[in-house]
């Protein structure tokens, strides 16, 4: 059964204490299926869950809690998903 991971440590680093609850709920809800967290990962069993469509998911979840601005989904290999901090340009001073 191909397991696809999703690692939110710097979801969890950078935003409050209920995030992960609430991304495991959203998950549950949005997938059908039983997500399992354990530390800063979240393992999803499933053999008819894309990865694409788990991304488009995990973008929902950012723009539903108001974090898509801070953070986007970066695949790390060939079964996981990362949520990752974005980088902000800070123009020069003249």
């Amino acid at each position: 059964m191909p397991e696809i991971i999703i690692d939110a440590s710097e979801l969890r680093s950078k935003a409050n204490g209920e995030t992960i609850k609430e991304l495991e709920e959203f998950l549950k809800e949005k997938l059908g299926t039983e997500v399992s967290f354990t530390g800063d990962e979240a393992k999803i069993e499933s053999e008819n869950i894309k990865k694409s469509y788990l991304k488009v998911i995990l973008k929902k979840f950012l723009h539903k809690i108001d974090l898509k601005e801070d953070f986007r989904i970066i695949s790390k290999e060939s079964n996981i998903l990362m949520f990752k901090e974005r980088k902000v340009w800070i123009p020069p001073e003249e």
